[in-house]
């Protein structure tokens, strides 16, 4: 939990909680920082054609047209990802050190936006937009 881990972590920043439904009211014209995080669920076997570059295509230059997008990334291939246990957790269990190992099989994480939204329900209005065969994990940036 946030809060307990910055009690115990020297220098820890606690971010501030925004209670539900207030408006985000930080950012560049009362927005506030928004991670769209997107999951393939593997259903769709294409991803090179014409169409779907075109679709990706649309998807950006509305967000771009809208004045929301800050900044997308695509992920690798997930063959080669691993999950990695902090050393903070490691001492916190009886027996020392952690291992690399492989990241969970799930849906795999293919890419990311980042979005300047001024609610949370225009952030879901955009991340439902998004021409993926999946999900889309909404994470709003905390305030420091």
């Amino acid at each position: 939990m946030v809060g307990d881990s910055a009690r115990r972590i020297p220098g820890a920043i606690r971010p501030r909680r925004r209670p539900p439904g207030e408006r985000w009211s930080d950012g560049p014209g009362g927005a506030m920082k928004v991670m769209l995080v997107m999951r393939s669920d593997g259903s769709y076997a294409g991803g090179d054609t014409p169409e779907d570059y075109a679709a990706w295509a649309d998807y950006d230059a509305s967000l771009k047209a809208d004045g929301v997008l800050v900044d997308s990334g695509r992920f690798a291939d997930a063959s080669g990802d691993v999950s990695v246990e902090t050393d903070l957790t490691a001492a916190r269990r009886e027996g020392g050190t952690p291992a690399p190992s492989r990241a969970e099989e799930r849906s795999a994480l293919v890419g990311y936006y980042l979005l300047d939204c001024p609610t949370r329900d225009d952030a879901v209005r955009y991340a439902r937009r998004a021409p993926l065969y999946g999900s889309v994990e909404v994470h709003e940036q905390a305030q420091y």
